[in-house]
Order: structure tokens, then sequence, then C-alpha cells
């Protein structure tokens, strides 16, 4: 009996000290799960760890094992380059570069980051100023709706004030911007458009992106929306 035990001992410990560990030597391609939420990958030769924080964890019944990181945390260890995935609170997309996980862009839209199948969807209506982003010219509103926000490649920067009374407004996949109302200075799109400042006593056109004044009003500025909205400053 005390023999068998012993043999028992000795293989456990053999068993042991097979384990791979992080840091341990590899070869390209290895694919361990150190446990149910950790994957062990070859990195320049050493064993990295990489959480598999998704659903479905580290599957241990395939070969080679399979890691879920569709959810991510910045700065953790990843393996493919450029593969995205959604951050624990659904409000970023991060992607992984130089073997660790990078915000790409913000979601803090009402559809946040998340899934179908294997693709992803970042839900990018609402951003805040200087948030990441990855397409150039992507339109967002500010997370208030008083301001249109543009991304120039790599982040959000201030394209319009949205002082009217309709703020900034999602229509289906775009963003637009009430800017019929403005003060001297305020940020402008589109060259030449005319708003009334708030206390209605000044006529505002938009040139080099920026509201200046185009005319004093005698009577209050007002504007009529139509097909194009007309403004009045007698």
């Amino acid at each position: 009996m005390t023999k068998a035990l012993s043999s028992l001992a000795v293989l456990a410990l053999l068993v042991a000290s097979c384990k791979q560990k992080p840091g341990g030597t590899c070869s390209a391609g290895t694919h361990v799960c150190e446990d149910g939420h950790t994957m062990l990958f070859c990195l320049e030769g050493k064993l990295a760890e990489m959480p598999c924080n998704g659903p479905d964890a580290c599957t241990l019944n395939t070969k080679p094992n399979e890691c879920d990181h569709t959810i991510a945390n910045k700065g953790d260890a990843c393996e493919e380059a450029e593969e995205p995935a959604c951050t624990a609170d659904k409000k970023q997309e991060v992607r992984c570069r130089q073997n660790h996980w990078a915000v790409a862009a913000s979601c803090k839209g009402p559809l946040g980051c998340f899934f179908t199948g294997a693709k992803l969807h970042c839900d990018d209506d609402l951003a805040d100023l200087g948030d990441p982003c990855e397409e150039n010219g992507q339109l967002s509103c500010s997370v208030d709706k008083k301001a249109l926000y543009k991304c120039d490649g790599t982040k959000y920067e201030l394209a319009s004030t949205c002082k009217g009374p309709k703020g900034c407004i999602i229509e289906g996949t775009s963003a637009h911007c009430d800017a019929h109302i403005a003060e001297v200075g305020d940020a402008c799109r589109v060259e030449r458009n005319l708003a009334c400042t708030a206390d209605q006593k000044t006529l505002l056109s938009c040139h080099d992106g920026r509201f200046k004044k185009e005319k004093g009003c005698g009577k209050p500025c007002s504007f009529a929306e139509g097909d194009t909205t007309k403004f009045d400053c007698p």
C-alpha cells in the first residue's frame, strides 16, 4: 500500500513538472489552455498568457485548444494582428497591435460594442471629444447632443456646435447637426451656412470653419425650416 502511494506521488510530481508554464520555451503555433480562462501561446519563443474572457472561455476539448477573446482588456496579451474585440463594459473596440490589445474606437452609442457571429459591431453614434476612432470623416454626436464631431482617422474633433432646437440628431446611420443658432466663433461645417445668435440680434455666416458676423438685425433674427431654411434679419 505504501509503495503504491509513493508511486502515485512520484507520478503526480512528474505530471506537475511537465505542465507548461508562462515563460517556458515553445515552438510557433503552440496553444494550450492554462486554465478555464487563460491560454498559453508562443510569443518570440516563450510561452505568454492570453486571457480568454469571451463566453466560451478557453476550450480544452479541441485540438488545438481555442481561446474566446471576443471580450478583452486594453494592455492584455494577444496573438493575431488587428483582430478585434470588445471591452468588458462594451464601450470600446480594441484591436491586437504589437501583441497587446489597444483601443481602436469608442462605442458610446446605445448598442455599444457587440458581436454577431464573428463580426464585431461598434455603435459610434455618440462620442466624446478626443475619443479614438478609425474611419476618417465619420460623424458622431456628442453624448449631450450639443455638438457634432468628425473623425480625423485617429480621434474625434469638433466639427460644429449644434445649438439649434433639435441639437445633434441621429437618423439611421447618419448624424446631423441643427446649427441654426450659434455664437460668433462657434465651429461650423458648411461654408456660407447662416445662423441666428441666441439673443436674436445678429445674423451669422460660416467662413473657414467658424461662424462670423454677417450683419446686425433691427428686429429679432429668425428662421423658417423647409426644403431650404430661410433666415430673416430685418
